[in-house]
């Protein structure tokens, strides 16, 4: 860190001011406040507490900071992050181009993977849009849409889209994700933000029904079959009826009323 960090001294034996911005004596630029920013350094929220007084009676104090130094002296205790942030990634800002061509990448891969409803049982975690949205779209392109508005995702922010490729399971679009963002380290160090713990459980379970569980949860649960065939629609169809929420215990004594002990198990 010393490699950051130069100390000057003027030479006379005054006592040192308090350093601030305003009362440094110095040619050399002060560094600006930090932007805000939710990919280039990993951090949506940085502060800075104020400089102690020194008591060093060596002259005034001059310090020229750098961006890192003050990351790691003095921002760290101070750290906040949105409730979505991934502090893993550090893509930089994509161009316009990128950033369509990123979401068309990965919405053909959901699409070619037959995985629209699993995208659909996923995006039901965010909050800022509501269930009947995303049931009334079957392309993912325009699902993924419904995250822009919001402001989940954008050209300066992958970090959601990425954690969704990640959880969707569908990694194989990792070359595409590459070529357009040379930097991006790939999923395996990619650290998946707690909100989706829940989801990625339902998700466990919805991995473990069997055809004949289909069936069955499909008829105690009053669906069509047609809202049974596939897996991830039968999923969708629970969610909206917030059988993973608020009637969560409801469901998981109904699977163990009839011989499914073992997904029930996943959900408790």
């Amino acid at each position: 860190m010393t490699n950051h960090l130069k100390w000057l001294f003027l030479e006379d034996t005054q006592t040192a001011t308090p350093l601030s911005t305003s009362s440094l004596e110095t040619d050399a630029p002060i560094a600006a406040p930090l932007a805000t920013s939710s990919l280039g350094t990993g951090i949506d929220t940085l502060t800075t507490t104020p400089l102690a007084t020194s008591s060093l009676r060596t002259g005034k104090l001059i310090i020229i900071r750098s961006l890192e130094i003050l990351i790691c002296l003095f921002c760290i205790d101070t750290l906040t992050t949105t409730p979505l942030a991934t502090s893993s990634l550090r893509t930089g800002e994509l161009s316009d181009d990128n950033y369509r061509e990123l979401l068309s990448k990965v919405s053909s891969w959901f699409k070619e993977s037959e995985k629209v409803n699993l995208l659909k049982v996923i995006l039901c975690k965010c909050e800022q849009f509501s269930v009947v949205e995303i049931e009334r779209s079957n392309d993912p392109f325009e699902l993924f849409k419904l995250l822009e508005g919001p402001g989940i995702i954008s050209q300066s922010n992958i970090d959601v889209l990425i954690e969704i490729i990640a959880i969707g399971g569908i990694e194989g679009v990792y070359e595409s994700i590459k070529h357009l963002i040379p930097t991006f380290a790939g999923f395996e160090k990619l650290i998946i933000s707690e909100r989706w713990n829940d989801v990625r459980k339902v998700i466990r379970f919805g991995l473990k029904i069997s055809n004949a569980d289909k069936v069955k949860i499909g008829q105690l649960r009053g669906l069509k079959v047609k809202e049974w065939d596939d897996v991830w629609i039968l999923i969708f169809k629970l969610v909206m009826k917030d059988t993973f929420t608020k009637k969560s215990t409801e469901f998981v004594r109904l699977l163990k009323d009839n011989d499914m002990d073992s997904l029930a198990t996943l959900l408790e």
